[in-house]
This record gives structure tokens, C-alpha cells and sequence, in this order.
């Protein structure tokens, strides 16, 4: 009798925790941009007066400060830091003439939440732009007909009835660390796909697929921004 109680309070977890994904759902990509977009700032004629007499004033190649701008992460993300971006695209990079040094810039150096905080830590580095980046996740799981098999609770652990799509929005800005000059704003994403059985596969890893193709694609794009802003730099 017991026996027979724990399998139907087991069938019935499963079911809890499997229920409701039997189909994809797609990404919720209308969250992900609202995520990453800048929220109501003030804007006065006056400030809009000054940024338009703002001039680019960089003479390459920079010190190029980084700033990954946290934010509330969900579950299946995963944190990443500053030494998730490429070294070999750094060093390319120094050999095009564009940087001498990639400079972090961590949290803890930063006392707000806007560019001019971000640009103050970045001069305490003596660096001479500052690129921001951000990221937001979403994540699609869901079963496909194998998933049938989880009514036999072994099933969610033997056999690949679940999938998990993950997409990763990536944006960067590149500001001029002295006059907050706004050189170049960017967007990329990337995407991960994995399946599995339901209790051994897991979004974070999948996640972390998804972002490292939305990093290695904004730090192509960052490149070529930059080869742009300096065109004496080796091609």
C-alpha cells in the first residue's frame, strides 16, 4: 500500500514539473529588447544642445575600458564576467593599432547606474573609451513525443523527450571616457538548442552556448566599429 502511495505522489510530481511544455512557446523577444533598453531619462534643450556639440577626440590606439552592467538574472542564467571575452580578439585588436590595453572595469568600482558613473570608473583606470555591455536570456523548453515516456518517471530520466532553445540579446555602446561622446551602439544574438532527457538536461549550459555566440558576434561587430573610427588603423 505504501509502495502504491509513493508512485502516485511521484507520477504526480512528475506531471507538475513536466506539465504545460509539451510545445514550444518561442522566445518572449519583446521582453528581452524592453530588458535591455535605457528607461525614461530626463532630457532638457539644454542637454540635448551640449551632447550635439559633443566631438570625437580619440587618438588611437586607447585604452578600452569594460563594463558588463549587471542585472537581475534569472535561473537557468549563467553569470559571466569579463574574462568570457576572447584573448585572441584582444590581441588582434593591439596588432590592427586599435588598443594597447583591454582594462576591466568590475561592480564594485562603480557607484551608479548610469553612463557618467560607468565613465567616472572608467577614468579612474586611465582609460580613454569605455565600452558597456548587457545581456538578457530567454529560455524555450518543452517536450517532444518521447516525452510521453516521463509517465513512467524512470522515462524523465532515461529518455530524450525535452528540448531547450536558448536565445541571448547582447548590446554595447562605446563612450568616450572624457566627453561622453556616444561612438557606436550595437546589438547581436545568439542561439543554443540541446534536448535530452527532463531531469538531466540543463538550460544554464545551453545558455552559455547561446552567449558565447552573441559575445563572439558583438566583439566582430565592436571590431569593426572601431577599424571605422580609426581609419589609419591597419585594416
Amino acid at each position: 500500500m505504501g509502495g502504491l502511495i509513493f508512485r502516485g505522489v511521484a507520477a504526480m510530481f512528475v506531471l507538475a514539473a513536466l506539465g504545460g511544455c509539451e510545445s514550444s512557446q518561442g522566445f518572449d523577444r519583446g521582453r528581452m529588447s524592453e530588458q535591455l533598453s535605457a528607461g525614461a531619462q530626463k532630457a532638457t534643450d539644454e542637454e540635448i544642445s551640449r551632447i550635439m556639440g559633443l566631438q570625437p577626440q580619440l587618438d588611437f590606439p586607447i585604452r578600452l575600458a569594460i563594463y558588463v552592467k549587471p542585472r537581475e538574472y534569472y535561473w537557468h542564467d549563467p553569470v559571466w564576467r569579463i574574462e568570457d571575452i576572447d584573448a585572441e580578439w584582444v590581441e588582434t585588436l593591439k596588432r590592427d593599432g586599435l588598443v594597447t590595453a583591454i582594462i576591466p572595469i568590475v561592480e564594485s568600482t562603480v557607484t551608479g547606474d548610469n553612463i557618467a558613473d560607468i565613465r567616472l570608473a572608467a577614468a579612474r583606470h586611465g582609460a580613454d573609451a569605455v565600452l558597456v555591455l548587457e545581456s538578457v536570456s530567454d529560455v524555450d523548453r518543452y517536450n517532444n513525443p518521447l516525452g510521453i515516456t516521463y509517465f513512467t518517471i524512470v522515462g524523465a530520466w532515461l529518455i530524450p523527450g525535452t528540448h531547450s532553445d536558448a536565445l541571448v540579446m547582447m548590446s554595447g555602446s562605446l563612450w568616450d571616457v572624457r566627453n561622453g561622446y556616444l561612438y557606436a551602439t550595437m546589438q547581436t544574438e545568439g542561439e543554443a538548442s540541446d534536448f535530452g532527457p527532463a531531469f538531466l538536461l540543463e538550460d544554464y549550459k545551453v545558455v552559455a552556448e547561446a552567449h558565447r555566440a552573441a559575445l563572439t558576434a558583438i566583439e566582430a561587430e565592436i571590431a569593426k566599429r572601431l577599424h571605422n573610427i580609426a581609419p589609419k588603423a591597419v585594416p
